[in-house]
């Protein structure tokens, strides 16, 4: 049936993807989770689809309620970044994992404070003030 189908699929001039030969396909759909706007995606050349799904649940345990935070924070500060070389830089440069700890803490209005003081010094840490 699956060779009927991508014979049929190619005579059409269709890209079909093959669940049991991902090889004799046109192209292969990834596992995928989505989760706070990111999107993860395994794919695993020849180890095929089940294994595919069993790093994506390990990868869906390993994620910490805070990545879900952490996201919303950084769409929210980038939108009042410069575009160009200047966003790239201070992106870049931030301390993500304190941020991360920040909030693994629960402290998420001092993650949103370190995060736009960071960015507004362009990635460099801000100054500690006394």
């Amino acid at each position: 049936m699956n060779v009927t189908v991508a014979q049929a699929a190619r005579a059409a001039g269709v890209l079909c993807g093959r669940a049991d030969q991902p090889d004799a396909g046109d192209f292969i759909v990834p596992a995928q989770l989505e989760r706070a706007g990111a999107v993860l995606s395994v794919s695993t050349e020849r180890a095929g689809p089940s294994a595919a799904r069993t790093l994506l649940r390990a990868l869906e345990a390993a994620w910490r309620p805070s990545f879900d935070v952490f996201l919303r924070l950084w769409a929210d500060a980038r939108s009042a970044l410069p575009s160009g070389a200047a966003r790239r830089n201070a992106a870049r440069s931030v301390a993500n994992e304190e941020i991360l700890s920040m909030l693994d803490a629960g402290d998420v209005e001092e993650a949103r404070a370190r995060l736009r003081a960071s960015l507004a010094a362009g990635g460099e840490a801000p100054a500690e003030t006394t």
